[in-house]
């Protein structure tokens, strides 16, 4: 039996991200994407069944304030109480899960997680073939949280001359 682009993808294996069937899903996550990010001004909870219909699993009192982008939104899970601010980028053709019931997880500042690789043999190397590789961060994290990992590493740096 032949698998599909898709199945492939969903397996972690080789790929092509040009296959019709995976550009067919990302068209669609487009169009859901475009209403999201155009209901910036709505009230969280009608943002929030936007969101239902689009990714695989929100949690309770998850938010993602737009603009947000993925690739497909059929690989996100947010657990309860996970907050990703304006800007938010998620690479989702593979399974990316942030938080857990129960849990807080804030995203801040702009950010994207994925876990690439392409072939390495030249002769195999395709501009869409690529492979990805499950993102399941922390269940408590908070990423981008501004000046104060810059000021740590530059009181390091003046300590050390």
């Amino acid at each position: 039996m032949t698998r599909t682009e898709k199945d492939k993808m969903l397996a972690g294996d080789l790929y092509d991200a040009g296959a019709p069937e995976l550009q067919a899903d990302a068209a669609a996550a487009h169009e859901r994407l475009v209403r999201y990010n155009a209901a910036f001004g709505t009230p969280i909870s009608e943002r929030r069944e936007l969101l239902l219909e689009h990714l695989a699993a929100v949690g309770e009192g998850a938010v993602i304030r737009p603009p947000f982008h993925c690739d497909y939104g059929f690989n996100i899970s947010l657990g309860g109480g996970v907050f990703l601010n304006f800007n938010c980028v998620i690479l989702d053709v593979a399974e990316v899960t942030i938080g857990d019931a129960g849990s807080a997880c804030s995203v801040s500042k702009p950010a994207a997680s994925t876990t690439r690789s392409r072939p390495k043999s030249r002769s195999a190397v395709n501009l869409t073939s690529a492979r990805y590789a499950p993102v399941l961060p922390p269940k408590v994290v908070e990423a981008g949280r501004g000046p104060e990992p810059r000021k740590r590493r530059l009181s390091r740096l003046r300590a050390s001359r």
